[in-house]
């Protein structure tokens, strides 16, 4: 089992099997088994409710030591933002296609992501993007809980302008809407929408970004 991804929040793992297939394990993290067993099992029945062309297809669970881990296919060709750097030539538009049809699945079914960014969008072997990492994901304003606080949800450079407060620093500013800076509510469809924006704004090589809160760095 190699170690691929090691977060505060997560790490994942590639397993090859007997047969030489390739798998992916992500396990959560959490200082208490019962956190870990309780985000894991949101994350899980979040994850395997709903199943999309351009979702990342869950093919069950495995437990390793005392924690669940849940299993899906290796995506050998990596996150779109790596695959556009090394394709170029890549059918980009073809991709924002993909992902804005995968998010509009999850919105039609009341689900939002909370966490749409470059990272979390792999590419499948044929390349077709695939929508990953549903640990902070809200179904029908119910919480899948990922992290202890609210605070732990999303990433704060992709998130929309209602999700981000006035403290965070004008690095991560740069990248978000004006109103970002209100803090007024957790994650919606629109904060979804917004990140859907600036995932596919890094696969667009002529695209100009101008920081809505340019006039605050310095």
């Amino acid at each position: 089992m190699e170690t691929v991804i090691d977060t505060t929040l997560a790490s994942v793992h590639r397993v090859e099997l007997s047969n030489r297939q390739h798998i992916a394990v992500k396990r959560v993290k959490h200082n208490t088994l019962y956190k870990r067993l309780k985000r894991a099992a949101r994350e899980l029945d979040c994850w395997a409710s709903y199943q999309h062309n351009n979702i990342l297809p869950i093919l069950g669970f495995a437990i390793v030591g005392a924690d669940i881990a849940m299993v899906s296919p290796w995506m050998s060709n990596g996150c779109v933002t790596d695959f556009v750097t090394r394709k170029p030539n890549c059918d980009r538009l073809g991709l924002c296609t993909q992902l804005a049809r995968a998010v509009a699945y999850l919105h039609e079914h009341n689900v939002v992501h909370g966490d749409i960014k470059g990272p979390n969008v792999l590419v499948s072997d044929i390349e077709t993007i695939q929508v990953a990492d549903f640990g902070v994901s809200i179904v029908d304003h119910l919480e899948i809980e990922f992290s202890a606080t609210s605070s732990g949800r999303g990433t704060q450079r992709w998130q929309a302008s209602e999700t981000y407060s006035q403290t965070n620093s004008s690095y991560n500013c740069a990248r978000q809407a004006p109103e970002i800076l209100e803090g007024k509510s957790d994650s919606t469809k629109e904060a979804d929408v917004y990140a859907l924006g600036m995932t596919m704004s890094v696969g667009l090589p002529s695209f100009n970004f101008k920081s809505p809160c340019s006039n605050q760095v310095g």
